[in-house]
């Protein structure tokens, strides 16, 4: 989704969803959730993925409205809009 201010990204994907209690940490240097069990990993990349988006004055999020969807939402500001402020 694009508009005047921002633009919107939303990467979507069916597979066991994140609980509650973990979400909060997701974006935290080595959290490893019990949906990612026995598979591999360090817990880095969302890490590395909130920082490329917050040097560019993005925000990242996590939700999911359905028993097995994920819904990362990425939204960067219009770059014009920033050069105004």
């Amino acid at each position: 989704m694009t508009d005047q201010k921002q633009l919107q990204l939303d990467f979507i994907n069916e597979g066991p969803v994140i609980n509650k209690d973990e979400q909060k940490f997701l974006f935290q240097h080595f959290f490893r959730g019990e949906n990612s069990k026995g598979k591999s990993g360090f817990g880095l990349g969302l890490v590395f993925i909130y920082n490329i988006i917050s040097q560019h004055q993005g925000f990242i999020s996590y939700h999911t409205d359905h028993k097995n969807l994920n819904t990362f939402t990425v939204i960067f500001p219009n770059k014009s809009q920033l050069d105004e402020s």
